[in-house]
């Protein structure tokens, strides 16, 4: 799905009216760590994590 694109249309199908409503390019991002993830959390693959400014069309 995150080769081929469909989990982005898919996202974008279902929430990116919401998220162009929510200006959130517009807000204060605050980056929380968070000790209870598991270690492999994959929290390098930028792939799988939502970028505002990239995503929201």
């Amino acid at each position: 799905m995150l080769k081929d694109g469909s989990y982005d249309r898919f996202f974008q199908q279902h929430y990116g009216a919401s998220i162009r409503r929510a200006d959130l390019d517009g807000r204060t991002l605050i980056r929380l760590d968070n000790p209870m993830l598991p270690k492999k959390t994959p929290l390098d693959d930028a792939r799988l994590w939502y970028q505002p400014a990239s995503r929201a069309r």
